[in-house]
């Protein structure tokens, strides 16, 4: 049989890809932006929660900080639903985001509507708040020979963007849209998880399930954060996203309630109530991973409520929990 040295040329794989978007926004977002620390001082100045401060000239930075490493020491978590992770024994080895569990059968790159996020929207506010405008200008020449260096802007937006749609009924009835872009890989997309700084005792919203699973800490430093559920922002685009080192930056682009709940948990360290209901959305602060993520080694533990103690999800979970060295932990209903 005749062979070949020469492989099929492909694109880029979907972790380089991932690489580069997250190498090139650290860079971007770290470039000192004046208006930027004038909003946070102004919005810790004003804030009635800190008025027996008396904060005057730069004693704002001594507040920022704190909150900063406050934030910074926070779980990052993935609620979830023990009923459908644990009825039966999860063997699956890694967590899909939903851009990867909504590919079709036939290789269709789609994304459906789930209860909580219409598939037309959640693409175009992905898109919106990852990738900056300014890609969209042509490409710089390519970088060849032993050191290609960093992709363009444009070839991860290329890669990255689910972009135009096409609106799609399966033949169960589901809907949803499907990407027009040739280019699309739904694995470059993100895996959404939250960061709970108000060390509520369910994780960082009941909206997707009472229990949750808290990440390694090393996953912290390379996501991206956003103040509020992307979803419902009133600003969608990449001016809202913050990194690691900026934690408290999320202040300026928060809403009232959600600077006061972090004030109250990162500064005055007080323990807030479960999240649930309306207000859910204005008081999330969402956290962004760009990569795979297995669950081994990738999880420091899994929380579920003490009812499912002794129970076959318990069991599940404990199971589980074991396979990829994770704590179970139970916490009371």
């Amino acid at each position: 049989m005749a062979t070949t040295l020469w492989q099929k040329v492909t694109g880029p794989s979907a972790g380089l890809v991932q690489q580069h978007y997250v190498s090139a926004r650290l860079d971007e977002l770290k470039r000192r932006n004046p208006q930027l620390e004038q909003k946070i001082a102004k919005i810790l100045t004003e804030s009635p929660l800190l008025k027996h401060l008396k904060l005057k000239g730069d004693q704002w930075l001594e507040v920022y900080r704190t909150i900063n490493r406050n934030l910074q020491a926070a779980d990052l978590t993935i609620n979830f639903k023990a009923e459908s992770w644990f009825t039966k024994e999860n063997l699956y080895p890694s967590y899909t985001q939903t851009y990867e569990r909504s590919v079709g059968a036939d290789g269709r790159k789609l994304l459906m509507d789930d209860p909580l996020n219409p598939g037309d929207v959640r693409a175009r506010v992905d898109d919106a708040i990852s990738l900056p405008t300014a890609w969209n200008a042509p490409a710089p020449p390519a970088h060849r020979g032993l050191r290609p260096g960093q992709q363009s802007g444009q070839r991860i937006a290329a890669q990255m963007a689910f972009g135009k749609q096409a609106k799609v009924t399966q033949p169960d009835g589901k809907k949803g849209v499907e990407s027009q872009n040739p280019h699309f890989n739904p694995k470059t997309k993100q895996v959404f998880a939250a960061l709970n700084y108000g060390r509520r005792p369910r994780g960082s919203t009941l909206a997707y399930g009472k229990s949750h699973l808290v990440l390694h800490p090393r996953l912290k430093v390379n996501a991206l954060y956003y103040g509020g559920d992307t979803f419902f922002a009133p600003v969608q685009d990449t001016s809202i996203q913050m990194h690691y080192g900026m934690l408290a930056a999320v202040l300026a682009h928060s809403h009232t309630l959600l600077v006061d709940n972090i004030i109250k948990s990162c500064f005055l360290n007080m323990t807030l109530e479960d999240l649930d209901g309306f207000t859910a959305a204005s008081l999330l602060l969402e956290g962004h991973i760009f990569g795979p993520l297995p669950f081994a080694d990738n999880l420091s533990a899994v929380r579920l409520p003490a009812s499912h103690m002794g129970t076959p999800i318990g069991i599940n979970a404990f199971k589980f929990a074991a396979k990829h060295g994770a704590k179970l932990v139970y916490i009371s209903d």
